[in-house]
């Protein structure tokens, strides 16, 4: 785990010429995808799935090294890993995606590469809270657009029966309040 938690890319392909387990776990659960998805190493990641890794292990919180990438907000591992065929709509044990790890930390490049790999934009977190939900609250109007613009819907309510239109009032950002009621919530 230490060459790649460190982006030690030839250590990476040494240990694995010697039939390291490839999908080993820390005490966290994470594999060396996983830490190498959160590190920010690409060229690690491509080694590793040279080498056959699982690209959807999961650790002990049910991220995988996709939502690990995409929260961390590294745009060059989440497209390594989805060029690798990584599940974009997989869910962690708290029902977050990808894409809704991405908008949680306001990572506006790693949405659009998930948007564009066609994410499930309407998939639900175990609050029942969706994507554009995520946006509004972060108070993020350029995700909110590029979300609705990807046709996102609107007007779900979350499990306190909210929709993205309640959270942008109580927010009181009248940009995204805008943007929503151009979808014709009224």
């Amino acid at each position: 785990m230490f060459a790649v938690n460190e982006g030690h890319t030839k250590c990476v392909q040494l240990l694995l010429d010697a039939k390291v387990n490839i999908d080993a776990a820390d005490d966290e659960g994470s594999t060396a995808l996983i830490v190498s998805a959160k590190e920010g190493h690409a060229a690690c990641l491509q080694t590793l799935l040279d080498a056959k890794a699982h690209i959807n292990a999961t650790d002990k919180n049910g991220d995988t090294a996709l939502i690990v990438a995409a929260y961390e907000g590294h745009t060059p591992c989440v497209q390594v890993l989805l060029d690798a065929k990584a599940d974009i709509n997989a869910l962690s044990h708290d029902g977050y995606t990808a894409l809704i790890g991405a908008l949680s930390q306001g990572r506006s490049e790693c949405l659009h590469t998930l948007l564009d790999a066609k994410a499930d934009i309407n998939a639900l977190d175990e609050a029942g809270t969706t994507a554009l939900q995520y946006a509004v609250a972060s108070d993020h109007a350029s995700a909110v657009q590029a979300l609705v613009d990807a046709k996102a819907t609107v007007n779900l309510m979350d499990d306190d029966e909210q929709t993205p239109l309640h959270h942008a009032s109580e927010c009181g950002n009248t940009e995204i309040i805008d943007i929503l009621l151009g979808q014709g919530l009224l």
